[in-house]
């Protein structure tokens, strides 16, 4: 009997709550009964399934919450992918696909046609000619392939996605946070060991492959938690991420990991070189010096006169003995980059027009080596390139791909109507 002016009561929550609890009952009894964890995951999973399922973009915001959290995994000794963000890359790769017969993307092709995306198209058909001349074309059709479902996604599906200033707001607000989170899990495991030197791997394993990855992804994302401190519409969310940035410089500075330290210190001047507009003769100063230095160790091989002493070149247990030691060129990890980029500027010699195909510089760069600049690490177990992005792209795609690079990463820079500042405002909270 209900009583007269009162609503019937609504049994549909009450039915959705007891399924909902036996759906997670039945997976917690089936992982009992394994013994296995993973069906006790299903039901953590399920919900962002349906998160996902009931909009795309949902998915593109999902993969940068988990980068910070994404590990390395091998099939086998020559297959291996990141999970689960290179998974979710495909995803969105085939996503982008399906739009883009939907025709998604072409009420403002307006959007997509600029000299960046020009600059990009280019370079892929260029990484593609490059693929067909390499020795290695299985090795180099696969980094292609991979190229695609990097620049399909995070170039032309991020413009389709990140329309207005709160869409882009809402993307980095995923990954710093979520980065925040691991980089405090990585700090507390070094202070359980007094934050040695010696043990850094070993604390930012497994989620990073070592200390040097953990330390790039941090001075990534560190000029977009900037960007956020600026855009803060109150003073708590300046705290916040104030606070945020404590942290992200604790991390890099405790991951022991110089080229990230300096990186971050730099980052200071290029803000203000920016700010002040001086980046061309920024730009132009550093240039020259790049050339001077290389001419001169070029000059009647002028080079080999700093080749390494190999007994004294060795590996290191304390940051403050790494120092002095890169200083004087003793230091295993410095030398070892000095022998493969001598390796990699003799290969530029050998192919300086198309290169040697794209993923291809660990199968050919050991013919081209300088023995008097071997370290002990020069076997390279890990399976690692140049250690130098600029002189990678002349070794594997030749002078055209260089040029092809430098013109799309000065576009970037000089281009008055880049995308944030020009995305409509909108409140950021």
């Amino acid at each position: 009997m209900r009583i007269a002016g009162t609503k019937p009561y609504d049994y549909t929550s009450t039915i959705a709550f007891v399924a909902w609890m036996a759906f997670v009952l039945v997976f917690m009894l089936l992982a009992f009964w394994m013994d296995n964890i993973l069906p006790a995951l299903v039901p953590l999973i399920t919900p962002l399934v349906v998160w996902v399922v009931n909009d795309y973009r949902n998915l593109y915001y999902l993969f940068f919450a988990l980068v910070p959290f994404s590990i390395e995994y091998n099939f086998t000794p020559s297959l291996g992918t990141d999970l689960p963000s290179e998974p979710i890359m495909m995803l969105l790769f085939g996503i982008s696909l399906l739009l883009f017969c939907a025709k998604a993307f072409h009420s403002k092709l307006s959007r997509y046609i600029n000299p960046i995306s020009g600059l990009l198209v280019v370079h892929l058909m260029w990484i593609f000619i490059t693929t067909l001349n390499s020795e290695y074309f299985v090795l180099s059709g696969k980094i292609f392939l991979a190229k695609l479902w990097y620049i399909i996604p995070f170039y032309f599906l991020s413009i389709h996605i990140l329309k207005q200033k709160s869409d882009l707001v809402r993307m980095l607000k995923f990954g710093i946070f979520m980065l925040a989170i691991s980089i405090s899990i990585v700090l507390v495991r070094q202070s359980m060991n007094g934050f040695a030197f010696d043990e850094v791997n070993d604390a930012v394993m497994p989620i990073f492959r070592n200390h040097v990855n953990y330390a790039c992804i941090i001075v990534i994302f560190l000029p977009y938690l900037w960007a956020l401190f600026i855009w803060a519409l109150s003073s708590n969310e300046r705290w916040l991420y104030g606070l945020l940035m404590v942290l992200y410089a604790a991390g890099v500075y405790f991951s022991y990991t110089r080229a990230a330290i300096l990186s971050m210190v730099l980052s200071i001047v290029i803000y203000y070189i920016i700010k002040k507009r001086l980046m061309v003769p920024a730009l132009a100063a550093t240039m020259m010096i790049a050339a001077i230095g290389v001419s001169f160790l070029l000059y009647n091989n002028n080079y080999l006169r700093y080749n390494p002493v190999f007994e004294r070149t060795i590996t290191h247990q304390r940051f403050d003995k790494l120092i002095t030691a890169t200083y004087n060129m003793e230091d295993i990890s410095t030398m070892e980059r000095v022998y493969r980029w001598v390796a990699g500027i003799q290969m530029v010699k050998d192919k300086p027009m198309m290169g040697f195909g794209p993923g291809t510089f660990y199968s050919t760069y050991e013919a081209y080596t300088v023995t008097s600049f071997q370290t002990y690490v020069s076997d390279n177990p890990e399976k690692s390139t140049v250690h130098n992005y600029f002189l990678l792209i002349f070794i594997e795609q030749g002078m055209v791909g260089f040029l092809i690079f430098i013109s799309s990463a000065l576009r970037c820079w000089y281009w008055e109507n880049a995308p944030i500042t020009s995305l409509p405002k909108q409140k950021t909270g």
